[in-house]
């Protein structure tokens, strides 16, 4: 039985979504270089080809991605995009 670690998605969806809230509410560009990396790793890593974020990594399997698409975690970095790129006003991370 594979083992797919969806805290590494859930670690880097609350990075992206509480760095963009702070850079929001202190201008700071440490939060907000913070939630672009998260973002970066979760759109190259944690995405399937259609930008549909996946459940996790199998650790046991070389990392392979999980296949397993979870509404709440969609949910999650919706949110935290919509925020990062009000901020960033990103191109790119806006078409995820």
């Amino acid at each position: 039985m594979a083992y797919f670690d969806a805290y590494i998605l859930l670690l880097n969806l609350t990075i992206v979504r509480l760095s963009a809230l702070l850079t929001e509410a202190t201008s700071n560009q440490t939060y907000l270089d913070a939630a672009s990396n998260a973002a970066d790793f979760i759109h190259n890593h944690l995405t399937n080809s259609n930008n549909i974020v996946l459940d996790g990594l199998d650790l046991n399997n070389n990392c392979a991605q999980s296949s397993s698409i979870i509404l709440y975690n969609s949910a999650l970095a919706v949110h935290g995009l919509v925020v990062l790129t009000s901020l960033t006003k990103n191109s790119t991370q806006e078409q995820w």
